[in-house]
């Protein structure tokens, strides 16, 4: 493996920079990749980690009318990096785009004959448990 040791160690001045985005809003995404283009010539990678969770019982949207997980964890991330990937191929240098993701993608289900996930996501129900309790389940 790598020494870590002070002369494998290269000392770079670095700055971090902080830009809003709201993945929820399609407006809001390409507003961000116009400053983030023109603030920066070279753009070598593009991580995408952003993403939500809530209750589907909440019928969350995202400004644009689509369902919040959607829009937020996919929607907007492919509209961004629609909006800076031809930047990034401009680069001389080798350029990256990394799509990160957890693990609640395991308890997701589309249905894709009865279901409109894009614009109302999975519909909740109550069930009866075998106590005769009620409680919710997603389909």
């Amino acid at each position: 493996g790598r020494s870590s040791t002070p002369q494998n160690v290269a000392l770079v001045e670095q700055s971090l920079d902080c830009m809003e985005v709201d993945l929820a809003s399609l407006e809001s995404v390409r507003t961000f990749a116009s400053k983030l283009t023109a603030k920066y010539p070279s753009i070598y990678a593009l991580v995408c980690n952003a993403g939500v969770w809530v209750p589907m019982e909440e019928e969350r949207k995202t400004g644009d009318g689509y369902e919040i997980h959607f829009g937020v964890n996919h929607l907007g991330h492919f509209a961004l990096i629609k909006s800076v990937v031809d930047h990034m191929a401009k680069s001389k240098e080798e350029c990256r785009v990394v799509l990160v993701s957890s693990g609640l993608l395991r308890s997701g289900k589309i249905d894709m004959d009865k279901q409109d996930f894009v614009y109302e996501g999975r519909k909740v129900e109550a069930a009866a448990t075998e106590e005769g309790t009620s409680t919710s389940r997603t389909s």
